[in-house]
């Protein structure tokens, strides 16, 4: 009897090649290089882009929207019924417009017209008596109100980016170190 050698095929081979090649190259698109710094830049524009589809939605669908800032989140508020007598309640339905929690280690500030502003939690919105208000509002003609810069801070570096509207009412996203 004439024994066989074992071995492995030029396929079975290549098969194997071809699954490591897919498994390196799934971990090389989850790596994320530029670490913290890239997460900042990163929720810096999905907040700049976010405003600016409530700031076009708000003028498509003539209604009054607004975001409002917590401690670690923010979400998109629509004014039901007029502006003097209305009341503000969540934005529902629209996927792209849902409530957003910020990562671990980034800090959210708020000044109105240069000034800071006290963020309050979730909690301490639905526990309170007033009605909920957002801190910026896009208008149905297509304004903004009021003066808004909003700053996201890495927690444990000095580094931020601030997101606030320049000379031409267009919202810029800058990178600055404390």
């Amino acid at each position: 009897m004439r024994q066989r050698s074992r071995g492995f095929t030029l396929l079975e081979l290549l098969a194997v090649v071809a699954i490591i090649a897919i498994l390196a190259s799934m971990a090389v698109v989850n790596l994320n290089f530029g670490g913290d710094s890239e997460t900042l830049r990163e929720e810096g524009k999905r907040l700049r882009e976010l405003m600016r589809l409530a700031e076009d939605e708000a003028v498509f669908q003539s209604r009054q929207l607004g975001i409002r800032f917590n401690d670690g989140s923010y979400r998109f508020l629509l004014l039901e019924g007029s502006y003097t007598e209305g009341q503000w309640a969540d934005l529902s339905g629209d996927k792209r417009l849902r409530r957003r929690a910020l990562p671990e280690g980034i800090e959210l500030t708020v000044e109105v017209s240069g000034v800071p502003i006290l963020l309050s939690s979730e909690e301490e919105d639905a526990q309170s008596e007033t009605p909920l208000k957002p801190q910026l509002i896009f208008l149905s003609n297509g304004e903004r109100m009021p003066d808004v810069s909003v700053v996201l801070r890495l927690l444990d570096r000095d580094v931020a980016v601030r997101l606030e509207e320049d000379e031409n009412a267009v919202l810029k996203l800058t990178e600055q170190a404390f």
